[in-house]
């Protein structure tokens, strides 16, 4: 009965930790509307849907498929960066259904956080919306107060309280500076730059020529490059840079890149062991590898056996590259870990002075009959006495325990005692005339003399 009540209880706390770890799916909820699939796809393949489902309080502005789609074919050159940024602006950071949104006091419009100020690529303010609610209309615009509003929510499309809310717009929501972004190979050192925290990370690269080869992998598949802080060059052990190779120095940079262009959206659902690098390529297949995790909100870490970084501020995404900030070098194995010291042996006793094993010391021999722990010597242990044979020679006999008036000569071994009326008076030791009780004595004294001669007999039996 208590391993079943156990049992229940912790199945109730799994299903609520699930339940708190996924409030809601985005995709799914939107599979049940048709008309908002071209948002859906898009949601999925920009990897900004894993960023939705990492959050637990959010409201969705959704398009339907013919406002999307007519928006897009107006900026064919846009790259998928920034059509993620782009819905990224789509998601405003708290809960708001149409009750909340009444709320908002006519003439004073609410400024909402989206998704796209968390990403760190926008201009002070320019990643949150204004709400304005005129009494009739909900409308959305831009965050500078002198721009008039440019979207309406029509409607509210699902919600789960206080977790998600999809409303729907009539237009697409476009944040300022959309469309302008830089796609030259040049980015990359002008995105640390202004990170203004990885001028080491940018002296190295520069130094090594690692930079070029990160220009040059920023076609085909892309890459992701990890850039860590200068802080944490400043927290590495004194000499630990300095003490490597020129080639083992490279690798260490290689080492910071993932030859693939992954967005945070897709970083953020990976789950990934020994991921290769840049380094890969050069140091040979399952050589120099991250694993790439994930927790429940959201964080995403890349460990070695040696290090463990986690993935910061998003210094640069646009396709095909990706730059983000992490708080640790990341170190490979193959060069910073050490071959594992065994452990010294616990020295045996008699190497350590003044703790020789008892066995190796002397032992005084105890004293006779005195217990000790190890085994009694054969002397201590008694031994039954050996029963004579007919044949031998009779030990002398012991002093008798019961004194006798005199000594008896000692019978023939061979034959047993005579009966005591088989044995003459006369042969009994006789004392002195002048000693010689009466006849009733002689008799007591002779039953004395026989009782000592019967008792002696069998002592030497014995």
């Amino acid at each position: 009965m208590g391993r079943t009540r156990a049992g229940s209880v912790v199945a109730v706390l799994l299903l609520s930790w699930m339940a708190v770890a996924s409030a809601f799916n985005i995709t799914l909820m939107l599979n049940a509307r048709p008309s908002l699939s071209a948002m859906n796809q898009l949601l999925t393949s920009s990897g900004v849907a894993a960023e939705i489902n990492s959050r637990t309080s959010l409201t969705l502005c959704a398009v339907s498929n013919p406002v999307l789609q007519a928006f897009v074919a107006t900026v064919p050159n846009v790259d998928s960066g920034e059509v993620a940024d782009l819905l990224r602006y789509h998601v405003f950071l708290q809960y708001l259904d149409i009750p909340e949104l009444k709320q908002i006091v006519p003439g004073s419009p609410s400024t909402v956080t989206t998704l796209l100020q968390t990403t760190g690529r926008t201009a002070g303010n320019d990643g949150s919306v204004n709400i304005y609610y005129d009494g009739t209309a909900i409308q959305v615009g831009l965050p500078d107060i002198t721009a008039p509003p440019n979207a309406t929510i029509l409607s509210s499309i699902a919600s789960i309280p206080y977790n998600i809310s999809i409303v729907q717009c009539d237009k697409v929501l476009v944040p300022p500076g959309f469309g302008t972004r830089a796609t030259d190979n040049a980015n990359i050192t002008a995105a640390l730059e202004a990170g203004l925290n990885y001028n080491t990370f940018i002296q190295l690269i520069q130094s090594t020529g690692i930079d070029a080869e990160f220009a040059a992998k920023q076609t085909g598949t892309g890459i992701t490059i990890f850039a860590p802080t200068d802080a944490a060059f400043a927290a590495l052990p004194a000499g630990a840079l300095a003490a490597l190779t020129p080639d083992q120095a490279k690798q260490v940079l290689r080492a910071h890149a993932i030859v693939t262009y992954y967005p945070l959206g897709t970083l953020s659902t990976m789950n990934k062991p020994n991921e290769p690098t840049l380094a890969t390529t050069t140091g040979g297949p399952g050589t120099y590898t991250v694993n790439v995790s994930t927790s429940t909100t959201g964080g995403v870490t890349l460990s070695t056996s040696v290090s463990s970084s986690r993935i910061g501020a998003t210094l640069f995404d646009t396709n095909p590259t990706a730059i983000f900030s992490i708080d640790n070098v990341i170190l490979p194995a193959e060069i910073f870990a050490t071959a594992p010291v065994p452990s010294p042996a616990v020295a045996p006793a008699p190497l350590t002075p003044g703790l020789a094993p008892a066995p190796l010391s002397p032992v005084p021999a105890p004293a006779p009959g005195t217990p000790v722990p190890a085994p009694a010597p054969a002397p201590l242990t008694p031994v039954p006495a050996p029963v004579p044979t007919p044949s031998s020679t009779p030990a002398p006999a012991p002093a008798p325990m019961t004194p006798t008036p005199a000594p008896v000569p000692a019978p023939d071994m061979a034959s047993p005692p005579a009966p005591p009326e088989e044995i003459p008076i006369a042969e009994t030791p006789a004392e002195t005339p002048a000693d010689t009780p009466s006849s009733a004595s002689s008799i007591d004294m002779s039953r004395v003399v026989l009782a000592a001669v019967t008792l002696f007999s069998g002592l030497m039996l014995l």
